[in-house]
């Protein structure tokens, strides 16, 4: 008896059911595999720091040994100069970094309609223009 009730409940609410076409005002995109990335800029070139590093070592390394040392010593001093110049106008520029958020994939779209002020909402891989509902 139950069983039966309930199917003739179901016939009922199903034969009452109308399907009408309302328009789309709304597709908000849908994205699947969304992250945050760290993107960094070139910086630019260090070449004040590395030049300035290298004139210094070199100075440095020039008033060190005698003969052929001290030539040994002023290349040396220019190299270990130009890589700790360099470093150093690396860290007081900073590394240009920020992180941004990148969309993933488009999956589809959740499409937005209004009926009798009730909000619909039907998603569909592609934008729609107008939707069916059931009311």
């Amino acid at each position: 008896m139950k069983k039966t009730l309930l199917a003739a409940s179901l016939i009922a609410i199903c034969a009452n059911a109308q399907v009408i076409t309302i328009d789309v005002t709304n597709s908000i995109p849908v994205y699947e595999g969304s992250k945050r990335e760290k993107v960094c800029d070139g910086g630019g070139s260090n070449a004040i720091g590395t030049i300035g590093g290298a004139i210094g070592g070199g100075a440095i390394g020039h008033n060190i040994g005698k003969g052929t040392g001290r030539t040994v010593a002023t290349i040396a001093g220019s190299i270990l100069g130009g890589y700790i110049g360099s470093k150093i106008e690396q860290r007081i520029k900073g590394d240009n970094c920020r992180y941004v958020q990148t969309p993933g994939q488009l999956v589809g779209y959740n499409n937005i309609g209004y009926y009798n002020g009730r909000k619909y909402t039907k998603f569909s891989p592609n934008r729609l223009s107008v939707m069916n509902i059931n009311i």
